[in-house]
């Protein structure tokens, strides 16, 4: 079961929400919830950190990131699979799915760092998203 503590500096959590998988109501999970003034310092932080750009990280590095993050999505595909079924309760196909799409986004996510332009991402640009959609 895994345990989502608060991350925002400063906050306390008030209290603790179960997360359950609809399909048998199990607990899967805890996530600790903030009120208004834990909120408030969540956007005041986000705020300013956006707002200094020397803060930001550069090209490179944020590719780098995003890298690393599908990198470690692939490796750990299966366990974000079963993740899928237990929170959202959806059949095992579908939550390869989503996680492959999940994958596929943060790839489209590096293209999009480095064109620096923005635009929606339409459907059917993967093989994923294409034989998903045949099915219907």
């Amino acid at each position: 079961m895994q345990e989502f503590k608060v991350m925002v500096p400063g906050a306390v959590a008030v209290d603790t929400i179960e997360v359950t998988s609809p399909f048998d109501c199990s607990v899967v999970g805890t996530v600790e919830r903030i009120d208004d003034r834990g909120a408030e310092l969540a956007l005041n932080t986000a705020d300013k950190l956006f707002k200094d750009r020397s803060r930001w990280l550069s090209v490179h590095e944020r590719v780098s990131v995003l890298e690393k993050t599908a990198e470690l999505m692939q490796l750990q595909f299966d366990d974000l699979v079963n993740l899928s079924l237990s929170e959202g309760g959806k059949p095992y196909a579908d939550s390869q799915v989503e996680v492959a799409r999940a994958i596929d986004g943060v790839k489209n996510c590096i293209e999009c760092v480095r064109s620096e332009h923005g635009t929606e991402i339409p459907m059917g640009l993967s093989r994923i998203n294409e034989s998903y959609c045949r099915d219907f």
